[in-house]
Formats: C-alpha cells, structure tokens, sequence
C-alpha cells in the first residue's frame, strides 16, 4: 500500500477504519478483509480489490478514461469544481465515499426496476 502514496493515517482516514485495523491489514494479522473494505482501498490506492484480498492477477485497478470531448452535465462539472478544492488525502476518503453512494443508488434502481415475482 505505500507504493500507493499513502500513509497508513491516509489509508485510515480513505477506509473509514482505525489507524489500528490499518496496521493489522499491512502487517498480516488480519487474513480477510470485507468486500466494502477493499472497495475503499481499491478507490483509495488504485490497486484492484481482488489483488489485495488474494495477492493474485492483476495489481493495478483499471480505471475509465476521461474523455474531453465528452461534455459534463452541470451536476457533474459542480462536483468536479468543488472536488478539485479538497486536500488531496481527504479526495480519496471523499472517493470512496461516492461511490459506496453510486452503488447503492444504483442497487435501490435496479431493485424498483424489477419486475415483480410471476403470480403476484
């Protein structure tokens, strides 16, 4: 993880977790980590969460494109302003954050998009 640019202070602080679970993760006592975990620490260091949970396949996360002709909605070029003006350590807590956000918007649409059981 320190190949990542962070301190395990960062890596606290990005995971929502105490300075003391960091130092476990990093010196192996802790064997498992949860999926949520590992999500975070993926948005966090870039490293994929299957590769830190198994130490297998790839290590780097892929990672979408930017593509500048791509217009921005208003929404989203307000988010871009105003993430741009945060501290780089506190993005990555904010990042991880987002999109633990994104997935659940987007699990509550999938689920009111379902259609519902046959008989019912």
């Amino acid at each position: 993880m320190e190949g990542a640019g962070l301190k395990p202070q960062g890596l606290a602080r990005a995971t929502h977790r105490t300075s003391g679970a960091v130092t476990q993760w990093l010196n192996g006592s802790t064997k498992t980590l949860k999926a949520d975990t590992a999500s975070m620490l993926e948005a966090a260091t870039g490293y994929r969460a299957g590769w830190i949970v198994t130490g297998r396949g790839s290590k780097a996360a892929v990672t979408p494109r930017f593509n500048p002709t791509q217009s921005l909605s208003a929404e989203a070029a307000l988010i871009a302003s105003e993430f741009d003006k945060v501290s780089a350590d506190r993005r990555f807590a904010l990042l991880a954050s987002l999109t633990q956000l994104i997935a659940a918007a987007q699990l509550e649409t999938a689920q009111k998009t379902k259609p519902p059981p046959s008989g019912s």
